[in-house]
């Protein structure tokens, strides 16, 4: 008889309400069996109609979801911030990680150059994209002009600071370095980049004077393939923890070479400063300052030392 009154579980509000949140078809059922008016059936059944259907096409979007494709359809269409935000979501386990990773490093220097110019409040236009007014133009001279150009330099260097050009023609022009220069990517962006965009322009003009004129063109630098694939971004950090026995390496975001181990640390009393002291293999040691140190330097996630309750000393 006790179960004949029992109360039935959708004649339960809170219950009902729950389930509308967490399992809707079943609250759309319970709220049908509990018959309640139809104003009331229609605004508890719309919201968790509109719930599940939403859940369920997070779900299916997540199932489909293929962001190393989506990237390289907006990679070759030229929309390279797209394609920037897709190839970064491709996880480690994917099988074209390696090559999401190679058109990162790409790419990226482009999204540089937009993001400069967006901030860059001197009204110095930086070069990015082409505008759609560039396919009013014949691109075919000028295609052929960023190809002989792009050989040229390629061919003067012979292999010894850029080994290879690489064309997005008409709108960017890549010139792969060498692994030495590599090593110096920042400051040869920097430093000898502007000279080829000047001498690119120069020569431009002299062949066709302002027929390009509205053609955008980026020119710039990519670092070494070879190197950038072994410097996964996901296995480096700067130093943050800091423990006893760490390797210490020096370099950039795509060349680092080690320099030594990381002994202990001691604060200079003439400058104030906190100097951290890393022994090399030859058993001499080099001395950095802090702030240097966690800004410059470089060690591997997977250092058995990493998570190590090691802690550092001071010097004696």
């Amino acid at each position: 008889m006790a179960d004949l009154t029992k109360p039935k579980w959708y004649k339960n509000k809170t219950l009902l309400i729950v389930l509308f949140f967490i399992l809707p078809p079943l609250g759309i059922y319970g709220i049908i069996k509990r018959k309640s008016t139809g104003w009331k059936t229609a605004l508890y059944i719309i919201p968790a109609t509109l719930l599940t259907f939403f859940s369920i096409l997070v779900v299916v979007t997540a199932i489909f979801m293929n962001p190393y494709k989506d990237g390289i359809d907006y990679y070759n269409k030229h929309d390279y911030i797209k394609a920037y935000k897709q190839l970064k979501m491709v996880n480690s386990d994917d099988p074209n990680y390696n090559d999401a990773i190679l058109k990162i490093n790409e790419i990226k220097p482009i999204i540089d150059s937009i993001t400069k110019e967006k901030e860059n409040k001197s009204g110095f236009k930086i070069k990015t994209a082409p505008t759609k007014e560039t396919t009013k133009i014949d691109l075919t001279n000028l295609k052929e002009f960023q190809k002989k150009w792009s050989d040229s330099i390629v061919n003067s260097w012979e292999g010894s600071f850029i080994i290879r050009s690489k064309l997005l023609a008409p709108d960017t022009i890549y010139f792969e370095l060498s692994k030495g220069a590599t090593k110096s990517y920042n400051s040869n962006r920097s430093q000898n980049l502007p000279m080829y965009e000047s001498n690119y322009r120069k020569s431009l003009n002299n062949k066709f004077g302002n027929l390009y004129d509205s053609v955008k063109t980026v020119i710039d630098f990519i670092p070494n393939k070879e190197l950038a694939k072994s410097n996964n971004s996901n296995e480096w950090t700067h130093p943050v923890l800091m423990n006893r026995g760490l390797k210490i390496y020096s370099g950039n975001e795509y060349s680092k070479d080690l320099i030594g181990t990381l002994s202990c640390k001691f604060k200079n009393k003439n400058d104030g400063n906190t100097y951290y002291v890393i022994l090399k293999s030859n058993g001499s040691s080099i001395d950095i300052v802090e702030y240097e140190f966690r800004s410059y330097y470089w060690i591997r996630k997977n250092d058995s030392n990493y998570n190590n309750a090691n802690g550092i000393t001071k010097c004696f």
